[in-house]
């Protein structure tokens, strides 16, 4: 049978540029630009984005969904890079691509006040203020959310409180229309436990009201995040409606593997949603397998990582 829809899910490029003269950068982007240098100019392989994208596009999908990070330390010449690598996303999916901006997106107190991403991706971001709705199809709603805050050297996020009023005002309105809910937004909101160092959990502030409120829509939810840079599904054990479907970072090396340009691909079919799990493999190939949805509580590796 023929899907509803299908949506392609991709987060945590990390396009990147070396400034001129990184000393000339203040605070917390000259901390950033060394890690850069040191790290990660050598692990994220960002002349592969082509194969990346030509690989989606011949997949046709109705949406295209980012989860951020599209840069690395919110320079605009990141997201030049960001922009130019995506373009012909954008030409083949006008008006059918929703973004949100990560940590990095956000990563100095004016790339926020100035909306850097809005004005330099403005391909994937409508209009409407963060938070916003979109009815995807077959009783799918997506909600995207911009957890991106100023926060020093750190890197976590935030709900808002004005947040939690526009859900609400959108659950009052439109919530007898919504039967699954996709909820876009770089931080996950739980992690599985035992998985990230004790450093990287719960960065999300606001995490417990969020699902608070989401749980109040009394539907299936399954939320579309990056952040961590390993492809997994995750489901929450509670509530267990709530699935955690984490894009990873595609053009990112894994120890001694090179990037497998991994995204999902969600196929909504008889009420349900499905997912693909699509990387290259080291022959060249491309998988494309449906990945079983988690139990209740249950961690699911799509990535096997080193170290």
């Amino acid at each position: 049978m023929t899907a509803a829809f299908t949506a392609c899910h991709i987060g945590d490029l990390h396009f990147w540029k070396v400034p001129t003269n990184p000393l000339s950068l203040p605070g917390k982007r000259f901390f950033g630009v060394a890690n850069l240098v040191f790290k990660r100019a050598h692990i994220f392989r960002q002349e592969r984005a082509p194969l990346l994208v030509a690989r989606v596009n011949e997949l046709h999908p109705d949406w295209v969904l980012f989860s951020g990070d599209f840069t690395t330390t919110a320079l605009d010449d990141e997201f030049e890079r960001a922009s130019n690598a995506l373009k012909p996303l954008w030409a083949a999916h006008r008006g059918r691509l929703l973004a949100v901006p990560g940590n990095h997106d956000r990563y100095t107190r004016a790339s926020i006040a100035g909306l850097t991403f809005e004005r330099r991706l403005h391909f994937g971001v409508p209009h409407a203020p963060f938070p916003s709705f979109h009815e995807l199809g077959d009783g799918v709603w997506a909600i995207r959310i911009d957890a991106g805050t100023s926060n020093g050297i750190g890197s976590f996020g935030l709900v808002k409180p004005g947040d939690f009023e526009m859900i609400e005002d959108f659950r009052r309105r439109d919530g007898s229309k919504v039967r699954e809910l996709w909820v876009i937004c770089h931080f996950p909101a739980e992690d599985p436990p035992g998985i990230l160092r004790p450093g990287r959990q719960r960065e999300l502030r606001g995490a417990g009201q969020l699902i608070a409120k989401l749980a109040e829509f009394n539907v299936p939810i399954v939320q579309l995040h990056g952040h961590h840079h390993w492809r997994w599904l995750y489901r929450s054990p509670e509530p267990p409606h709530v699935i955690y479907v984490n894009a990873g970072a595609p053009m990112m090396r894994h120890g001694s593997r090179d990037c497998d340009l991994g995204f999902w691909r969600l196929l909504r079919e008889n009420g349900r949603t499905w997912l693909e799990d699509h990387h290259l493999m080291p022959d060249g190939t491309w998988s494309g397998n449906v990945a079983r949805l988690p139990e209740r509580g249950e961690f699911i590796d799509h990535q096997k990582r080193e170290g």
